[in-house]
């Protein structure tokens, strides 16, 4: 009796690996290479002044502990509370991981109290 063979669907993972596959073959024999651009939508939230005090409260912390956090000063931190500077895009990034991971921040912060109580 004659064995069928199963034609398999490919994956994303299997065209990842053919494309790395032909990349190195590419490499190895020298010749050269083609670069792809994408542009990726990944604008961070934007963050008004209540959005900033919501995460603040959120995270349970001070605007010292916050700005200490953000290596930013207490004064900047309260103007994005006032409203009065909006919140730049890398203080944004982080606080949409602030929002998104929350505990594992906590648990950061409460690691930091704990090596500065010990001390």
């Amino acid at each position: 009796m004659k064995q069928r063979k199963i034609k398999k669907e490919t994956t994303f993972g299997d065209e990842i690996l053919h494309s790395l596959n032909d990349f190195h073959d590419t490499v190895r024999r020298g010749e050269p290479i083609t670069v792809r651009t994408f542009k990726l939508e990944l604008q961070p939230t934007e963050y008004k002044a209540d959005d900033v005090r919501r995460t603040r409260n959120r995270m349970g912390v001070s605007q010292a502990i916050l700005a200490q956090l953000l290596g930013v000063s207490v004064k900047t931190v309260q103007s994005w509370e006032q409203g009065e500077r909006p919140v730049p895009g890398p203080a944004r990034r982080l606080f949409d991981d602030f929002n998104t991971n929350t505990n594992y921040w906590k648990r950061i912060l409460q690691k930091a109290i704990k090596q500065v109580a010990k001390a």
